[in-house]
């Protein structure tokens, strides 16, 4: 496991250092753009996350595709296919780790940022899982090139998103969520995200087993 996770840095050892330093720039950047209000550390969290994700991830994958016998020599070797798949969840969620841990420090050490709440990680938790299981099990499906159109798709949601409601005046209602106590509502995210992600990781082994390596 460690060794196929080594292998993911390695090969694409300059995107992981680009990536690891925009994980420190992002909310500082988000923070002093925003003026005098106070950014939710959840919402940095989520779109700093996910979106750099993709990034290290399509990198990777776009290089194991330059080596397409690359994964049936991995399975010659003795690491299963469902250890390749599964090692990929591992490295998304020890991303989001490093993630939920910047976070938390800049949200101590700058004014601004708001602190990190059990609501704001549940619901980043639940962004982020569900982005990224729907990213991997695409990918194990269907290919890389399929999987970035998923990418296209969430960075102009991310970029255009907040510019295309305000300038449409789209109201979005979620009186309904207040209605509800906010631990049960973060407990609630909570659940689903690790279904989407389990949902997520039964799809990608049933499909990299009938593939042909």
């Amino acid at each position: 496991m460690l060794a196929l996770i080594k292998k993911d840095i390695l090969i694409a050892k300059k995107m992981w250092l680009v990536v690891m330093l925009l994980t420190l720039l992002i909310p500082l950047f988000i923070r002093f753009t925003g003026g005098d209000i106070a950014i939710p550390s959840g919402v940095v969290l989520s779109m700093m996350s996910i979106l750099l994700s993709m990034m290290i991830f399509t990198s990777i994958d776009q290089e194991e595709d330059k080596y397409p016998k690359a994964k049936a020599l991995l399975t010659t070797v003795g690491y299963s296919r469902k250890l390749q798949i599964l090692h990929r969840y591992i490295l998304m969620a020890i991303f989001f780790l490093f993630c939920i841990l910047v976070i938390f420090v800049e949200s101590l050490l700058v004014t601004g940022l708001a602190p990190v709440t059990f609501m704001d990680l549940s619901l980043a938790v639940f962004a982020f899982a569900f982005v990224s299981s729907l990213y991997l099990a695409l990918t194990t499906t269907l290919g890389t090139r399929a999987s970035q159109y998923l990418v296209m798709l969430v960075i102009f949601a991310i970029s255009m998103g907040p510019v295309l409601i305000s300038k449409f005046e789209i109201k979005i209602d979620l009186s309904f969520f207040q209605r509800i106590h906010p631990a049960l509502l973060a407990t609630g995210f909570l659940i689903a995200a690790v279904f989407v992600v389990s949902l997520s990781l039964i799809i990608s082994l049933a499909a990299y087993r009938k593939k042909d390596l």
